[in-house]
Formats: C-alpha cells, sequence, structure tokens
C-alpha cells in the first residue's frame, strides 16, 4: 500500500505538511523545519510507523476529540481490478455517511470509561484525533453488484490505508501522525451481505481504536521521551 512503503523521510516531510496546515504557529519553512525535527519514531506502539514530539509530556492529556472520519481523500488503489472498481466506485457516495457514523460510536464506545474522556470542547488538556481514510484495495464485491452476492463466502472486504493526525485543543499544533493499513475483514468467512460488510468495518475501527488506546496510555508513561 502507498503510505506504508514511503521513506522515513517522506514521512517528515509530510509531518511538516501536515504541521503547516493545522495552524498559524507553524508560519514560515524555517520554524516548520525545526519543529519537525522534534519529532521521532516511536517504536512503542502498535502501528506501523507513529511519529511523535519527543520533548512533549503527553501524560498531560486526559480528555479527547475524535472529529469524523475523513473520506475527502478517499480512492480505490491503482492496482483494483476492473470489475472491482467498477462495483466499488459509487461506495463514497453511497455509505460514506454510514463509516462516519459507525466510526463515532466505536471512538466513544473505546473512551467513555478511560483517562481521556470524550467531550466536545476543547482547550488545554484536551487531544484532537483526526482518522483519514486514505487508500482502499477491495477483494470483495458489494452487496448490488452480482448474483453471487449474498451467497458466496469470503474473508476480507478488502485492505484499508490510512492516516491518523494528533492535534493539541489548546494549541492547534500536530503533536503525532501515525500510519498504517488494516485488512477489512469478519472474524472467519462469512456470506457477503451488506450487513456482515458493515460488521467487517465496525470490527476494523474497534481494532484501531483498541490499539491506539493502548498506545496512547504507553506513550503518556514514557514521555518524554529519551533524547
Amino acid at each position: 500500500m502507498t503510505f506504508v512503503n514511503i521513506k522515513i523521510r517522506t514521512l517528515f516531510w509530510l509531518l511538516i505538511a501536515t504541521l503547516s496546515w493545522s495552524g498559524e504557529a507553524f508560519a514560515g519553512s524555517n520554524n516548520q523545519a525545526k519543529v519537525a525535527s522534534n519529532f521521532t519514531v516511536w517504536k512503542g506502539g502498535n502501528f506501523h510507523r507513529f511519529v511523535v514530539d519527543k520533548s512533549l509530556d503527553y501524560s498531560q492529556y486526559n480528555k479527547i476529540i475524535v472529529f469524523p472520519l475523513d473520506l475527502s481523500e478517499f480512492k480505490l488503489a491503482d492496482k483494483t481490478k476492473r470489475q472491482l472498481r467498477k462495483n466499488w466506485e459509487d461506495f463514497q457516495q453511497e455509505e460514506s455517511q454510514l463509516l462516519i457514523d459507525r466510526m463515532a460510536e466505536v471512538s466513544y464506545d473505546e473512551f467513555k470509561n478511560s483517562r481521556l474522556q470524550p467531550t466536545e470542547k476543547g482547550g488545554k488538556g484536551v487531544l484532537v484525533v483526526q482518522v483519514r481514510a486514505l487508500e482502499f484495495l477491495p477483494r470483495a464485491y458489494r452487496d448490488r453488484a452480482l448474483g453471487t452476492v449474498g451467497t458466496e463466502l469470503i474473508e476480507s472486504i478488502g485492505q484499508l490505508s490510512y492516516q491518523i493526525t494528533l492535534l493539541d485543543s489548546a494549541t492547534h499544533q500536530t503533536i503525532g501522525l501515525i500510519e498504517d493499513d488494516i485488512n477489512i475483514a469478519p472474524p472467519r468467512k462469512v456470506t457477503n451481505t451488506r450487513d456482515n460488510h458493515q460488521r467487517s468495518w465496525k470490527r476494523s475501527f474497534e481494532f484501531i481504536f483498541e490499539h491506539f488506546h493502548r498506545d496512547f496510555e504507553k506513550l503518556q508513561k514514557e514521555s518524554p521521551l529519551k533524547k
């Protein structure tokens, strides 16, 4: 997948671009580069790559805002087979709200009883999390496709490449960046139906947020990271 295979140097330039997007505090290329130099790849997490600010004390965060799932950059992988591409081309238009709602439910359930309490109000000690769905390689037809749908058994819906940006709500600064991909799949072979597709997406969102929750709690105990 595109974002799993990028080199570390490319990731830091991506981080600089994200810093620029996050607010006025990063005006000027020299300042952006200086801020980006504080970042390092943290090896203690479960994700393919987790870039963090090594000077920051992450234990200061006790509340969390999870922005709605961002599908603005979502696209089908170039190597998607022609019939699958045709079948999935209307996916974002037809089902994006279902995915946004599903992720919102999952993220709230994950944090509602944690130290990072969900909130809708920004401010000091509030972590902002933004998940972006980037590239998707479908491996099963959607339920509106062929006569086999509803009778065939599937093990995977497809592979999703995604990015998670962490921001400080009070300063609007980017404080972390995650990249990985995930297999959107049921726990076992199931019939290819709309309901099983939705369950698979929910299961994958649960996996992402469970891992992020564990990683962030660990990061809070370890930060600031040793130079």
